[in-house]
């Protein structure tokens, strides 16, 4: 039985927030079509989704909308499962931020070590949070 659009927008939701995602149900006032979820982190970054059932179809005023968000530099998905939800937060990455088993891993490896060790160790992780001195 293919899932409801409820239960894919509640477990976007939850997945996002892991992923320190903050998510809001969001409503035009005065105008129909706003796509139901605005997902924000503390770097900035916006992600907009509208959640269909599965097999379900934008309305014309979602669509308008939508096209207007897209046409204007914004992010934003149309999503009828799970899976393809998730995949939205996992191809955005953990937006450079240096979680807490990075840390603790690097003052698991840190003894010893001088300053410029653990900026060259946050800098193989790949998360961008540091560069390194030319």
């Amino acid at each position: 039985m293919p899932q409801r659009e409820t239960a894919i927008e509640k477990d976007t939701c939850k997945y996002a927030r892991t992923l320190r995602w903050r998510d809001r149900k969001m409503v035009f006032v005065g105008r129909r079509g706003c796509p139901d979820r605005w997902f924000m982190r503390s770097n900035g970054q916006l992600v907009i989704i509208e959640f269909k059932d599965p097999n379900g179809k934008l309305s014309p005023h979602h669509r308008r909308e939508v096209n207007w968000l897209r046409e204007n530099g914004f992010e934003v998905h149309v999503i009828d499962n799970e899976a393809d939800g998730r995949a939205v937060f996992d191809s955005i990455g953990d937006g450079g931020h240096i979680t807490a088993d990075m840390v603790l891993a690097l003052l698991h490896r840190m003894s010893n070590r001088t300053v410029r060790d653990v900026i060259d160790l946050l800098s193989e992780q790949g998360n961008g949070a540091f560069e390194k001195d030319p």
